[in-house]
């Protein structure tokens, strides 16, 4: 199989799952990366929120919307790359990286309202 083929069909599914976790608005929360136990009696278990999902959130790295711009199929392919064009595994450090963005900025923001 031809190496751009391959890649563009890995690249293909990075954009769905990206896709899949904008929709359930999981793309920057920690548990999305992270398997978690199931609760093991019926009282353990979360209740179902039957609120509206809050508004869908633009994720970007490096000021590019991660699917809504032709230019963030370099970045997603850089990720892919980097983990073998392992999809789940470039999704992880994708989450990762977001997460870990979202975070910093926050903290720059704290400081830069504590120190003026």
């Amino acid at each position: 199989m031809n190496v751009k083929v391959a890649s563009e069909k890995e690249l293909a599914k990075f954009k769905q799952l990206i896709q899949e976790d904008l929709n359930k608005h999981e793309l920057t929360s920690p548990t999305s990366v992270a398997l978690e136990e199931p609760p093991a009696t019926v009282a353990e278990a979360p209740k179902m929120d039957t609120s509206p999902p809050p508004p869908e959130e633009e994720v970007s790295i490096w000021g590019i919307p991660l699917l809504s711009d032709e230019r963030s199929d370099v970045i997603l392919l850089k990720f892919l790359g980097a983990r073998d064009f392992n999809v789940k595994e470039a999704f992880t450090m994708l989450n990762s990286i977001v997460a870990w963005r979202k975070e910093s900025r926050h903290e720059l923001a704290e400081q830069s309202n504590n120190n003026g």
